[in-house]
This record gives C-alpha cells, structure tokens and sequence, in this order.
C-alpha cells in the first residue's frame, strides 16, 4: 500500500488544450482567459475565410493589428503546438522565457496567399509567447490562432529507482526489529 503511495506521487501532468469554444459572440479575451495573461487578442464565432478555427467556431486574433500581443502562460511549459490561419504576411511564433525570446517557428510565406494548420513546436522552459507579423500596406496582418496545446513543466522529480529500494529495507529492517522486540 505505501509503494503504491510512493509510485503514485510521481506523475506526469496531462496536455492542456486551449479550443476558446467556450467563448461566444466576439470580443475581447479576457486578460486572466483560462489562467494564462492575454494581451493583444480579440475573438469571435463567425466564419471567415481563411481565418478558419481548426475545431468549433471560435480563434482568437491579434487586434489591433499590432506585435505588441502576448500570452503569458504565469507558469514554464512546453508549448506542444498551435493552429494558425490567414493570409501569409511572414506571421512567426516567438517563445520567451523570462522575457528572453528562446525559440522562433518558421515564418509563413509573406505572399498574402491563404495558409491554414498546426504548428508542432515542442518548445520546453517557455514562459510567454507572442506571433510576429511583416508590415503589409503599413499594418501588421492579423492571422488566427485555436487549439493551443501546452503541458505545464511538472515539479515531481521522476523517481531513480531507489525509493522503492529504501522502502524494501526500511519495511525488512521494521519486520527484524518487531521480531526482536516479540522474543
């Protein structure tokens, strides 16, 4: 029972993702959104092409069309992978870590054609990330984002083996002791 304990203490946590299904309508991402600070992002529910969201109806977008947006994810993680949609004005992704950009995604063509899927980017110790996108016509594009699919560093340390170890010897010494003490 306490190596049952003992092995149930170290796990892993599941993938997070985030869908924004749960939002309706449009309007702006609340700033505290799912646990994580949205800075820059709008939502809505409607079709448009290409803007299309990789599962339900609703994506979130850059608004205004500026670099300045962020998601702060107040915690380190992978960032597994994102859907991004729109026309290719050069959108990359940029993964932080204490404000320091660590990783940068390949940027889409910037020739205004539609493009739609799944980023796969496996970014780990990451904090924040934010997209980047070329100027067009003197404003940044603006592109859609869905299904962002994160899982938060764990702070269990996986076991070597020896807990299991220390356990047999600790409950064999115990069992010598309580003969000892019986005779």
């Amino acid at each position: 029972m306490v190596a049952l304990v003992f092995m149930t203490a170290v796990q892993s946590r599941a993938a997070t993702i985030i869908d924004f299904d749960d939002l309706t309508g449009s309007g702006a991402v609340p700033t505290d959104y799912k646990g994580l600070t949205w800075t820059g992002w709008a939502y809505y529910d409607s079709p448009q092409d290409p803007y299309f969201a990789s599962s339900g109806a609703t994506r979130v977008y850059n608004e205004p069309r500026t670099n300045a947006n962020l998601i702060e994810f107040n915690q380190t993680v992978t960032l597994e992978s994102l859907w991004m949609a729109g026309y290719g004005a050069g959108q990359y992704v940029i993964g932080y870590s204490g404000g320091v950009a660590i990783f940068t995604s390949t940027p889409q063509a910037n020739d205004f054609n539609p493009f739609g899927g799944f980023l796969s980017l496996n970014w780990a110790g990451i904090d924040a990330i934010s997209i980047y996108a070329e100027t067009v016509s003197g404003i940044q594009d603006h592109y859609i984002l869905d299904d962002i699919t994160f899982t938060a560093r764990s702070t269990s340390v996986p076991d070597s083996g020896l807990t299991l170890v220390w356990l047999g010897a600790s409950l064999g010494l115990m069992g010598l002791v309580s003969r000892r003490l019986r005779a």
